[in-house]
């Protein structure tokens, strides 16, 4: 289980204002993001091959999610659950940096459980490994 949170400030302040409860026993980790251009994000989208309906389907309601109430919504209609860690992390990938960060934020606001925490540190360890990648010099 990931117990650490990459966590920009902004979404550091959306922790602090959760519960003690739900506080307690994660390790907050600063981070600062390196966000693919639209063509890095085209491409992979263009690549992508998603073999289960319900990943495709993720994979296109997350890209054009932009508001919280977009990404309640796709929360909503999604198990996110039934995925293979390996399956989210190729969906996250092709979303990109950006389109992860909105995630966390609705879900961060939304927390009421240590299962959605749980959820914010998978996919923050995630995008921080994406971000890197990003931030490394392209041919």
């Amino acid at each position: 289980m990931h117990t650490t949170l990459y966590l920009t400030t902004e979404e550091q302040n959306m922790f602090r204002a959760l519960s003690n409860d739900l506080q307690d026993g994660w390790i907050v980790q600063d981070t600062s993001l390196v966000l693919e251009d639209d063509r890095t994000i085209a491409v992979r989208a263009h690549m992508a091959q998603f073999d289960n309906p319900e990943m495709q389907k993720a994979a296109d309601a997350l890209s054009s999610a932009t508001k919280a109430e977009e990404f309640s919504h796709i929360a909503s209609m999604v198990r996110f659950d039934a995925f293979e860690p390996e399956q989210l992390a190729e969906l996250f990938f092709v979303l990109g940096v950006k389109t992860m960060t909105g995630f966390i934020g609705y879900l961060l606001l939304s927390a009421s459980k240590d299962e959605d925490i749980e959820a914010v540190a998978y996919i923050s360890s995630i995008r921080t490994l994406l971000s890197e990648t990003n931030s490394e010099p392209t041919l």
